[in-house]
Order: C-alpha cells, then sequence, then structure tokens
C-alpha cells in the first residue's frame, strides 16, 4: 500500500517501478488470465515472494513476514507481556 503513496518522493519516479510476485509482474503491466492462475497458485502457497524495484538504485532488502489470519490473530491475542 505504501508503495503507491510515493508520489512526494522526488527520486520515486513511478514510471520506473515495477511490482511482481515472485516471476509474476503485476504493475506496470497487468498480467493475463493465464498468469493469473499460475500467480493465485502462487499466492495460496506457504511463501509468497514479493518484489518490488523503484528504478532508483541497485540495493537490496530482505523482509520477512508472518501469517496475520484472523485465526492467528486470535490465538496470539491470548499472550499477555
Amino acid at each position: 500500500m505504501a508503495i503507491g503513496k510515493c508520489e512526494d518522493d522526488l527520486d520515486i519516479d513511478q514510471d520506473n517501478v515495477t511490482i511482481g510476485f515472485a516471476d509474476f509482474e503485476v504493475y506496470p503491466t497487468r498480467p493475463d488470465a493465464n498468469t493469473m492462475t499460475r500467480l493465485t497458485e502462487h499466492l495460496n502457497g506457504d511463501e509468497v515472494l514479493i518484489r518490488v524495484d523503484l528504478g532508483i538504485a541497485s540495493g537490496e532488502f530482505t523482509v520477512y513476514g508472518c501469517d496475520l489470519t484472523n485465526g492467528y490473530v486470535h490465538i496470539n491475542s491470548a499472550y499477555t507481556t
């Protein structure tokens, strides 16, 4: 969501931004029906790779996330610190 709010950053040109999941580019190119089917399979997997290229440098950054389904949040809401 924050990637779409980069218009105020002077060093980010939205025309150079690409976004994808695994090897499936979804922005700025819209995937066709066949790609969407394969993309859906990827998104339903245990691990989802999200790629974002801001087109401003050659660096890399890795971010790890976790399951945030209703069930996960409910189970973990019982913990106290």
